[in-house]
């Protein structure tokens, strides 16, 4: 079925194409002027053409016509794609208390005196030199 569609719309296209240049080929054929223009012709026109300027006037020109194609973006507004048929969605719960409340089996780290506080000796002291040393290695 979807073959089918397709080969419609190219039909189509193709038919549409054909009548928009045969409409475009009867303009332009409507439009050509005739060349063969002979000397006096054009002395005659030319005189009839300054008799018709006034110098301290205005200039009276012929009408003139333009056309123009305007081209239209190639946006499509409406997406092409199809669109996936989910079920229903349960509520999924995106907290970690569950995994933080535990605790495991096996500690990776058995080391106890890690986990128990401890006083810091000089703590300033220490500070001072981390912030003295960082700036040594920025400059």
């Amino acid at each position: 079925m979807l073959i089918i569609i397709k080969y419609l719309k190219v039909c189509l296209i193709a038919l549409f194409l054909l009548l928009l240049s045969l409409n475009v080929i009867a303009q332009e054929s409507q439009q050509k002027p005739n060349n063969s223009i002979t000397q006096s012709d054009t002395s005659d026109s030319i005189k009839n053409n300054v008799a018709n300027v006034n110098l301290e006037g205005d200039i009276i020109l012929e009408e003139i016509s333009i056309e123009a194609i305007i081209e239209k973006p190639r946006v499509s507004f409406l997406p092409k794609r199809i669109d996936p048929e989910f079920g229903e969605l349960e509520f999924i719960d995106r907290s970690f208390v569950q995994e933080l409340k535990k605790f495991p089996d096996n500690p990776m780290i058995s080391d106890k005196r890690l986990f128990e506080p401890k006083k810091i000796e000089n703590l300033n002291r220490q500070l001072k030199k981390k912030k003295n040393k960082i700036k040594k290695e920025l400059n």
